[in-house]
C-alpha cells in the first residue's frame, strides 16, 4: 500500500457488515457512502473480505434457491430481481451481477482494494497454536487473523492518522466494544500508538459516533414532516411505514424473541405487517442541501409465520403454554406451522435523498422487545 503525503482516516468494514446488507442501501450505508469526501474518510477492502462477501452471497443464493417455494420473497430482496417460480436459477449469472455490484461501489467511493498479507505462515500457524485472537479457542479464526494482518500493515502507513474498524464480530476482536487488549499489544510492539484505531460494532454505530454527532439537527423538519404528512410521504405516516417495512425487519429475529426456538429448528417469515400506532420522529439531521436523515419510532403489529424443520418437534405444544400464560386465544395451527401476531416497538432510520420520502427505505436500529402475543 502506498504511502500518503497527507493524514488519512481510513475504514474497514467487515464481512459480517456487508452479509447484513448485500446491496448497501441501508440508510447507515448511504450515510457513510455520502459523507466519505466531506470527513475526509477513505474505505479499505481487504481482499479477503470481498472474497468472503462473495462466498456468504453464493452461499445465500444456494440457500434460497434450494427451497424456492418458501423463501421467494428473501431470494428476490437478496438479487433485487423479481423471480417467479418459472424462471431457472442460473447460480453463475447471479454471482457476477453481484460481483459487478461490489466493483461498482469499489470505483465509485474510490475504495482501496488491499490484498492478502505477505504474513508468513510460521508467524499465522504460531498464532493460531498460541490460540491468540483473533482466532478462537477451537482454531476457527484464519480469515479474521488475515484481516488482522491487513490492519497491522495499514496502521505502519505513515498517512494513516486514524482508522476506524467496523465489525458485529466482538467476541474476536473486541473487548467492552475496544479493540482486544491482546490485539493492542501487536501494536505497541510495532510501536504503534494504540490509540489511532476504533473499534465499532455496527455501521450504525459508527454513523452515530462520527457522523451525525457533526450534522445539523433539523427541529423544523420534525415540524414540517408532523403537520404536512401527505405531501413529504404521499400518503398517510402510517401507509408510508407500512409500505416501507417489510423488507427491513429480520422474521428470524422475532420469531426467536417471542418463542425462544432457535433459528436452526424453526423457519420464520413475515406474514403480515399491521397499522403502526404511536409514532414519534425522534430526529432529523440535515445531510446534504436536500438529503435527510431521520430516525422515528413506532409500535406495530407484526404476523409472523413459523415452521419446523423436524417434524418431531412440535410448535404448538411450545406456543400453548405461553398463550396460556398472557390468557390470549392460541392462532391458527397446521402440525408443525403456526402463525403468531405479536406487538413490538421499533426504532427505524431512514434516509431521505432530494426529499423524496415516497423512495426510502427503513433499517431496523433497535426493536425494544416483543409484547405479549394479541388477543383475539
Amino acid at each position: 500500500m502506498e504511502k500518503k503525503d497527507g493524514a488519512v482516516k481510513y475504514i474497514i468494514i467487515d464481512t459480517n457488515i456487508f452479509v447484513q446488507d448485500f446491496w448497501t442501501q441501508s440508510s447507515e450505508f448511504k450515510m457513510l457512502f455520502s459523507n466519505i469526501s466531506s470527513f475526509d474518510f477513505k474505505i479499505i477492502l481487504p481482499q479477503v473480505v470481498y472474497d468472503e462477501v462473495l462466498s456468504q452471497y453464493g452461499k445465500k443464493y444456494r440457500e434460497y434457491s434450494s427451497k424456492i417455494e418458501s423463501p421467494m420473497n428473501s431470494l428476490n430482496k437478496l438479487t433485487q430481481k423479481d423471480f417467479n417460480l418459472s424462471e431457472s436459477y442460473n447460480f453463475s449469472d447471479a454471482i457476477k451481477r453481484y460481483e459487478k455490484h461490489l466493483l461498482d461501489i469499489i470505483l465509485k467511493y474510490n475504495m482501496i482494494l488491499v490484498d492478502y498479507p505477505e504474513t508468513s505462515h510460521k508467524k499465522i500457524a504460531k498464532r493460531s497454536m498460541a490460540r491468540i485472537k483473533p482466532f478462537k479457542s477451537n482454531g476457527e479464526g484464519y480469515c479474521d487473523t488475515l484481516i488482522w494482518e491487513n490492519i497491522l500493515m495499514i496502521l505502519q502507513d505513515s498517512g494513516c492518522s486514524h482508522l476506524h474498524f467496523i465489525s458485529n464480530n466482538p467476541k474476536d476482536f473486541f473487548e467492552n466494544e475496544k479493540i482486544a487488549s491482546i490485539l493492542l499489544d501487536d501494536l505497541t510492539k510495532l510501536k504503534i500508538d494504540t490509540n489511532i484505531i476504533s473499534a465499532h460494532l455496527s455501521l450504525q454505530s459508527f454513523v452515530k459516533d462520527e457522523i451525525l454527532v457533526h450534522k445539523e439537527q433539523l427541529d423544523i423538519t420534525k415540524t414540517i414532516i408532523t403537520k404536512d404528512v401527505e405531501k413529504y410521504f404521499g400518503s398517510s405516516m402510517e401507509q408510508w411505514i407500512e409500505d416501507n417495512l417489510f423488507d427491513a425487519i429480520d422474521p428470524r429475529e422475532i420469531g426467536k424473541t417471542i418463542i425462544d426456538f432457535p433459528i436452526h429448528t424453526c423457519k420464520f417469515e413475515m406474514s403480515e405487517i399491521l397499522t403502526p400506532s404511536n409514532i414519534d420522529i425522534i430526529e432529523t439531521r440535515l445531510i446534504k442541501e436536500e438529503d435527510r436523515y431521520v430516525v422515528l419510532s413506532f409500535d406495530i403489529e407484526i404476523g409472523i409465520h413459523i415452521c419446523a424443520y423436524n417434524e418431531d418437534f412440535h410448535i404448538y405444544k411450545k406456543l400453548e403454554a405461553l398463550f396460556t400464560k398472557y390468557d390470549s386465544i392460541l392462532p391458527y395451527t397446521d402440525y408443525d406451522c403456526i402463525t403468531v401476531y405479536v406487538l413490538s416497538k421499533i426504532k427505524a432510520s431512514t434516509y431521505i435523498e432530494n426529499n423524496d420520502y415516497t423512495n426510502a427505505s427503513f433499517t431496523v436500529l433497535s426493536n425494544e422487545g416483543i409484547a405479549a402475543p394479541m388477543k383475539y
